[in-house]
């Protein structure tokens, strides 16, 4: 779905009461190109302007089933995944990946499907987790991982793949609850909730993985390698109040807290460099602590 509309809180009740109306007629008179629009539109991230790949980042295109994904990586030394969120790119990382790169590290990212300089028809939840399959081995083994570092939607398909691994986890403004969170702005810009439901059940059985199922509280209490969460209080998409919550009562959770820092900004703030560098200083299991 366009970050445009998914982000938007303030469409007006007619506007909802206008599109509703129009979604529920079009569904009844023609069902399957109302299905056909909807899950267009909430497939479609928004296309942010590409951006230059800097010289010092090799970047490679992999083929797959679903299209192709473009890779990007620097650096040599223990493996570092960086994996963006919905309506992003690998290129929010471009500014990190150096940087741990001169720490010792290699870095990977890569662009989702139908985001950054990839391709592909469509991209969803689904999609997400069958990419860090595709991308196993090619770009990185799970088993050698030194670090998962993931933004917002990332980081909850990153979760729910690693949950089994010992990897540790580097989380910036983790989305727990983005399907409730889709369905409240489904509601907000008025599209028939019948239609969504039909959508996302679609959506499920051709990708053989659960969209409303998940849970990224439930795979964070199954992992016991150490997880840093950087958040900033006034994230008005990914709540704050569940990272606090989760690190009071887990041991293996450090929560670095900011504030007056936008959901897509945090990715790329000295904050987020020192929480990062901090992380990567850990060699065991850290005490819950607040910085």
């Amino acid at each position: 779905m366009s970050s445009k509309n998914f982000f938007n809180k303030n469409n007006t009740f007619f506007s909802k009461l206008l599109i509703r109306f129009a979604s529920e007629a079009y569904h009844y008179i023609y069902p399957a190109g109302a299905e056909k629009l909807a899950r267009r539109l909430l497939t479609s991230p928004q296309k942010r302007l590409s951006t230059v790949i800097p010289d010092d980042i090799n970047a490679q295109s992999l083929a797959s089933h679903y299209g192709e994904l473009m890779t990007y990586s620097i650096g040599r030394g223990p493996a570092i995944l960086f994996v963006h969120g919905w309506s992003g790119s690998g290129a929010q990382f471009f500014n990190l990946m150096p940087y741990v790169a001169k720490k010792g590290y290699r870095a990977f990212s890569y662009d989702h499907y139908k985001h950054g300089h990839s391709g592909g028809k469509e991209c969803n939840y689904p999609l997400f987790i069958h990419s860090l399959e595709i991308l196993e081995d090619y770009l990185y083994n799970t088993k050698s991982l030194f670090r998962v570092v993931s933004h917002s939607m990332g980081a909850s398909a990153a979760l729910d793949f690693f949950k089994e691994s010992s990897t540790p986890h580097f989380l910036i403004a983790l989305l727990f609850n983005f399907y409730e969170e889709l369905e409240k702005r489904i509601k907000n810009i008025g599209i028939s909730p019948r239609l969504f439901v039909k959508i996302v059940s679609t959506i499920e059985d051709d990708y053989k993985i659960s969209v409303r199922d998940h849970d990224s509280i439930r795979d964070i209490n199954l992992i016991k390698s150490p997880i840093n969460i950087i958040h900033s209080k006034s994230d008005k998409f990914a709540l704050y109040h569940f990272s606090k919550a989760l690190a009071d009562i887990h041991k293996n959770i450090t929560l670095h807290t900011v504030d007056n820092i936008g959901h897509m900004r945090i990715v790329d703030t000295p904050e987020t460099t020192k929480a990062l560098t901090i992380s990567l200083r850990e060699k065991s299991k850290p005490p819950s602590a607040t910085t």
